[in-house]
């Protein structure tokens, strides 16, 4: 899942103790297209690709999503009107439908907007967490849930939210997952609507050469002026490699039943494939309170498949 996390960050932006973890879906909705075959599929408009890392729950996998099904997908977005889903769930009805986006060709007397390309009308819409009409502008990030109109009219809200921001602060820490856009180099880049700077950061992962728009990346730095300036950048995954897909928790064994079934940071894990590698310790250590980092490849119905397990 894609989530918002605020909290106080130590000062080599390594570790921190979060306050508050909001995890809200960036669209739910009616799938309008599939191709399997080129990765992707539509809903509300928004072209969504899936990659190596993409998690399915209530589907096997791209293959088996069809039209006129309803999903609920956690994605980044790609560009207008795209976006690279990092979770998709199948559901069997929603209430309501949602999407993610900034807000463009603002017309308040019309009282409505697009976003991701899609007309909406907000005549109707109730404004949540102590918003109001009056508070939307063009290119701010909003939450928005309602339903399409019949006949491929605009899209109907029943209630708008403001969407996640940075903070406004100078020097304040900041940490984003997202995929490259608007990229001329190193040092100019967009990640989440976000100018980066990462010609100072020290970067993992991958090679340096390998970053260019599409790329999933992980920064770490601090905003200065509108533009977060990197510190640290770690490469998750170059479209057409394969790689690198690595999901991981850390925290203290709890749980423990046995090396099939046990839990790290309230993760579900599975660490008795004959191919799990042991480093710092071995098997006959792995008990509850002991921790560690379990990292693996796949994670199958919310089970993680442990490759790799290292005693911290």
């Amino acid at each position: 899942m894609t989530v918002i996390v605020r909290g106080r960050v130590d000062a080599g932006l390594l570790t921190g103790v979060a306050t508050s973890v909001l995890a809200v879906p960036e669209l739910r909705g009616t799938v309008t297209a599939v191709n399997a075959g080129a990765g992707w599929f539509e809903l509300l408009g928004v072209r969504v690709s899936v990659d190596d890392a993409t998690l399915y729950a209530g589907l096997a996998g791209l293959d088996a999503l069809k039209t006129g099904q309803i999903v609920q997908v956690h994605a980044l977005p790609e560009g207008a009107g795209r976006m690279r889903a990092t979770r998709v769930q199948w559901m069997a009805a929603a209430s309501s439908q949602r999407m993610w986006g900034t807000v463009r060709e603002l017309n308040r007397s019309a009282m409505s907007f697009k976003l991701n390309g899609m007309a909406v009308s907000y005549g109707q819409a109730a404004f949540a967490a102590g918003w109001a009409a009056a508070s939307l502008n063009e290119g701010v990030p909003v939450y928005v849930m309602g339903t399409p109109a019949a006949g491929g009219g605009a899209f109907v809200a029943s209630e708008i939210r403001r969407g996640h921001g940075l903070p406004d602060t100078t020097d304040a820490p900041v940490a984003l997952l997202g995929i490259v856009t608007d990229f001329a180099s190193t040092q100019s880049f967009m990640l989440q609507g976000v100018r980066v700077n990462a010609s100072n950061a020290q970067i993992t992962g991958g090679p340096a050469t390998s970053i260019g728009n599409g790329v999933k990346l992980e920064v770490a730095g601090h905003m200065v002026q509108g533009q977060l300036m990197a510190e640290r950048l770690r490469i998750r995954h170059v479209p057409g490699t394969g790689g690198p897909v690595v999901f991981e928790a850390i925290g203290p064994v709890a749980q423990f039943q046995s090396l099939s079934n046990f839990r790290v940071n309230g993760q579900l894990a599975n660490a008795n494939g004959s191919d799990v590698k042991f480093v710092g310790g071995t098997a006959s250590g792995m008990r509850n309170g002991v921790r560690v980092r379990v990292s693996g490849s796949k994670v199958v119905d919310g089970v993680l498949i442990v490759t790799l397990v290292e005693f911290l």
